[in-house]
């Protein structure tokens, strides 16, 4: 297995408000054709570039199964949105598969009011599920 921290990313705190200096990282990790990023803090437009940097560096051969492991993402916004649509399209453009782990409630109606629900797959307390 490797593990890799991809991007630690600290917002500036310009506007001194509630998430001013929080803290992002992209957590790589690879188990034969699974690769896994876990995606920690806060999702949006300061801190996507990082999911795209690591999707830079992973190189899914076609059957990989790349897992975005949403556990411990503590907020995402449309620009995160945008990231999981780009993930999807470089993964299954190699030939791979790609999956969310445990969204959150919040992210599910995300996932459902935008429709990607019906693109996105995910799994839930290890079992794939299909959003509807």
């Amino acid at each position: 297995m490797v593990r890799d921290a991809v991007g630690r990313h600290r917002r500036p705190r310009d506007r001194g408000g509630p998430r001013g200096g929080a803290v992002f990282d992209v957590i790589l990790s690879s188990d034969g054709g699974t690769h896994t990023l876990a995606l920690v803090g806060e999702l949006d437009h300061q801190t996507a570039p990082r999911v795209h940097e690591a999707l830079d560096r992973l190189h899914p051969a076609p059957g990989d199964r790349v897992v975005l492991s949403l556990d411990r993402l503590a907020f995402c916004d449309s620009s995160g949105l945008s990231a999981f649509i780009a993930a999807y399209e470089r993964v299954t453009a190699a030939g791979a598969a790609l999956a969310l782990t445990a969204p959150s409630a919040i992210l599910t109606r995300m996932l459902r009011t935008t429709g990607l629900d019906g693109v996105l797959s995910w799994r839930d307390d290890d079992r794939d599920r299909r959003a509807r």
